[in-house]
């Protein structure tokens, strides 16, 4: 099999994935190919599929934060309905468990780093993430991580509980 990104070295992680390479490339081989760039939504996923004719997708950046892409996607490849979006005491607790494996896979000092930045893509659009993003990543052992996603967690529910917001379910 071959894995192909749409998108080039120089372009980095800028510019649009170019979905007709990964066309071109299926049609000039005959191993499976896997289409990669681009993919942060179910629909994203489906619409490369369609597009290039690929036999499985690659997915990095757009599950970043978002580890319920793949049960998302496997379930409308099924012709399933998709699940309900992770509620925040969901999202808030894998990015615990992802701290934890982190650490068990490195070290403390090392994946409360790196977690520093998969915690923003946990916090996206959710309530008074930015405020949090700037907190969190000052952040140095795995304790204040705990304490401060706690915090972060009631200023959200706080947020929440408005008759504003209350409607919308993701509590």
């Amino acid at each position: 099999a071959v894995a192909v990104h749409g998108r080039t070295r120089q372009q980095f992680y800028e510019g649009k994935a170019d979905w007709s390479i990964i066309a071109d490339v299926k049609q000039a081989v005959k191993v499976p190919v896997f289409g990669n760039g681009d993919i942060f939504t179910v629909a994203d996923g489906l619409r490369m599929l369609e597009q290039t004719g690929c036999d499985g997708l690659m997915i990095g950046r757009g599950a970043d934060g978002n580890p319920w892409l793949f049960t998302a996607l496997a379930a409308a490849l099924r012709g399933e309905p998709l699940p309900q979006p992770p509620s925040l005491k969901e999202r808030l607790a894998q990015a615990a468990e992802h701290l934890e494996m982190l650490i068990a896979y490195k070290n403390e000092v090392v994946a409360v780093k790196e977690m520093r930045r998969h915690i923003s893509a946990y916090l996206k659009g959710m309530p008074h993430a930015a405020e949090f993003r700037g907190r969190f990543h000052k952040v140095d052992t795995q304790e204040q991580f705990s304490e401060l996603l706690a915090e972060y967690s009631e200023c959200a529910h706080r947020y929440y509980e408005t008759e504003k917001h209350f409607a919308s379910g993701i509590v």
